[in-house]
């Protein structure tokens, strides 16, 4: 499957209503073969017009709001919470779609300078004169950097959603192309005409790039799951030798070293396979889940306290007379085992573990109270 590069610009925030996070998207972004990348400038300026539009529509509220109570109405504005648009926005960004954000300083001020001397694109020009387009070449200077420091395959594409004038050109209602200045840039860096797509808008890029790709990237993420799977089993063997000790140290904590407790057997219960699978860019994967156990042991239990404060307990006594005092009984506890794991995704078919490790906390839970826990459920 090809790599996808996409880049946003401003306008393909702005159009979509100021969010950039959707099923499709964090599907598409969740495969770690592609990389969706924004300019600092950008998201600035998203904030700065979504202030600016929040600012215009409440005085347009609070404007309505007083002629309907001079017609007689009784209405009040009540704003019930404030919105925090940059930090939600960054949350989608940074959280959801794993974007790669090229701060301000990224830009070549060289390459910026150039292109202004030649009124090159995407500076503005009127009448043979600079008439703006700063901001447009900080965003295009640093999509260049960034294309130039990573290693492009010819199987590459680079996906621009843009509609602004100064990038692209309008050949007809639906189909959009970089401006000549933008393509001569992109093949300095070794970018072809036909590696290159663009989108007017996020509903377009959906359309026309991220669902026909969908079935591939769901096979591929399918094909990943089923691989570190299939690793899990070999990770809870290594750590087998490791359980008796702690599980008993656990269950002393509980009983107290008196009773003198030891472990009849340990039994693989249930694996509790991951719900999700935790992917980064650099190709690893991190994976928690947990194992459950079949824990029997037995232990010396006073004759007193089984008949006064074990008896809904599932005891079995083994010895009733193990002397005048103690009888020798036996039980069986459950416990959940968690396991953390990093992997090594960058050829999902030849995975390998970076790294892994039995959780510190071991909780055992008698068997009768093993459902009110809610440990048993999936």
């Amino acid at each position: 499957m090809e790599k996808y590069i996409v880049f946003f610009d401003t306008n393909a925030i702005m159009t979509a209503n100021y969010r950039v996070s959707t099923p499709a998207l964090r599907e598409f972004f969740r495969n770690t073969k592609h990389q969706l990348v924004i300019s600092r400038v950008c998201i600035d300026e998203t904030v700065k017009n979504f202030h600016e539009k929040q600012s215009t529509l409440m005085k347009s509220a609070t404007k309505a709001v007083k002629d309907l109570t001079l017609l007689g109405y009784d209405l009040e504005l009540n704003v019930k919470k404030e919105i925090n648009f940059s930090d939600k926005l960054l949350h989608e960004l940074n959280e959801e779609l794993s974007t790669l954000i090229l701060e301000k300083d990224f830009a070549d001020f060289d390459f910026i300078y150039a292109k202004s001397l030649k009124l090159r694109k995407p500076f503005k020009e009127k009448n043979g004169k600079e008439a703006g387009g700063f901001r447009d070449n900080i965003i295009w200077s640093s999509y260049i950097e960034y294309l130039k420091g990573i290693n492009l395959v010819n199987d590459t594409k680079i996906i621009f959603v843009n509609n602004d004038g100064d990038f692209v050109n309008f050949i007809t209602n639906n189909q959009r192309e970089l401006a000549q200045d933008l393509k001569e840039d992109l093949l300095n860096v070794g970018i072809q005409q036909e590696q290159v797509i663009v989108v007017s808008n996020l509903r377009s890029l959906n359309e026309e790039v991220i669902q026909p790709l969908l079935p591939k990237i769901q096979t591929y993420s399918l094909q990943l799951r089923s691989s570190i799977e299939n690793f899990l089993e070999v990770i809870v063997d290594e750590y087998e030798s490791d359980l008796e000790s702690r599980i008993l140290e656990e269950i002393e904590n509980i009983m107290g070293e008196s009773t003198e407790p030891y472990i009849d057997s340990i039994e693989p219960y249930r694996m509790n396979l991951p719900q999700g699978i935790r992917i980064f860019k650099d190709g690893t994967a991190f994976v928690y889940f947990t194992q459950t156990y079949l824990i029997s042991f037995q232990y010396y239990l006073q004759k007193s306290d089984y008949f006064m404060e074990f008896e809904e307990r599932k005891i079995d006594i083994y010895d009733a007379d193990w002397n005048n005092w103690v009888m020798l009984v036996g039980e069986t506890w459950f416990t959940n085992i968690g396991y953390e794991v990093v992997f090594d995704i960058s050829d999902v078919d030849s995975i390998n573990i970076i790294e892994a490790h039995m959780h510190d906390e071991i909780n055992v839970h008698p068997e009768y109270k093993w459902d009110s826990t809610g440990l048993d459920e999936e």
